[in-house]
């Protein structure tokens, strides 16, 4: 993983040097080129949103889950002092 952010950055480190060389002045886009590129990000946004909402949904139930099993621990932990410090007074 560590390796492949590496490359990825020496990559764009790389392609950023050497992009910038031309003396070009910069294309314009035409309002159909925008148009198609706005739509797509768009779509691209809305697919990203879905996907992100399952994710969180799907961890926050995990997470519930662990939560809930952490409390029941410390309950019980409660619950076997009380007995134990129960049986331990006089009667």
């Amino acid at each position: 993983m560590r390796n492949t952010i590496l490359y990825l950055g020496l990559f764009f480190l790389v392609f950023t040097l050497f992009g910038q060389c031309k003396d070009e002045a910069p294309k314009r886009l035409d309002s159909k080129t925008v148009y198609m590129i706005d739509t797509m990000m768009a779509r691209h946004f809305k697919n990203l949103n879905v996907e992100l909402d399952s994710i969180c949904v799907s961890q926050q139930d995990s997470l519930v889950a662990i939560a809930m099993d952490s409390i029941k621990k410390v309950r019980l932990r409660e619950i076997e002092a009380i007995i134990k410090s129960g049986l331990n007074e006089p009667q």
